[in-house]
């Protein structure tokens, strides 16, 4: 009898380990990006004496406060750390619950910070000022990016491949 619980313990743990490395990937790049590295760059402004500067995900909280993008200035100050904690947190439970529901909430979770990222960078600027300016995005950007695009294809892969509903 003990060993048929072993054989099932020994199963399941097989079966969450690739998922809870792919979490887990994601998790530290997601976390990285905003507490570590550069975001943007912006580039010296000889015309009004600006500085170049490599802004952080702090530093563009304190430089979009008063931005006219509702959006930006609170992805910025707010949403983006709860966007990334509640990516994490349906990660979790996608992975420790495997219901298709939760796979299917974290790839939409994943999808959804995506697209205001992808906003929240855009800002006041148009789509084609935004496109000029991707050059100027730096790691902590493009960490935050693969972070989210992991959970979406985690998400969507475990949907595909859920049993359960």
């Amino acid at each position: 009898m003990a060993t048929e619980a072993q054989d099932t313990s020994v199963r399941t743990i097989t079966k969450l380990v690739p998922g809870a490395a792919v979490v887990a990937f994601a998790v530290i790049l997601l976390l990285a990006s905003m507490i570590g590295p550069t975001w943007m760059y912006s580039p010296t402004q000889p015309d009004s004496g600006t500085p170049g500067a490599n802004l952080s995900f702090s530093d563009l909280a304190a430089a979009t406060a008063e931005s006219p993008s509702a959006l930006q200035a609170a992805y910025f100050g707010w949403l983006g750390w709860t966007l990334v904690i509640l990516a994490v947190a349906v990660s979790v439970a996608a992975l420790l619950l495997p219901r298709r529901f939760l796979s299917v909430a974290e790839l939409l979770t994943g999808l959804v910070a995506l697209v205001l990222t992808a906003l929240a960078l855009k800002g006041p600027l148009s789509w084609s000022g935004f496109v000029a300016a991707v050059p100027t995005l730096r790691i902590g950007g493009y960490l935050i990016i693969i972070g989210l695009l992991v959970i979406t294809v985690h998400g969507a892969v475990a949907a595909y491949l859920s049993k359960t509903r």
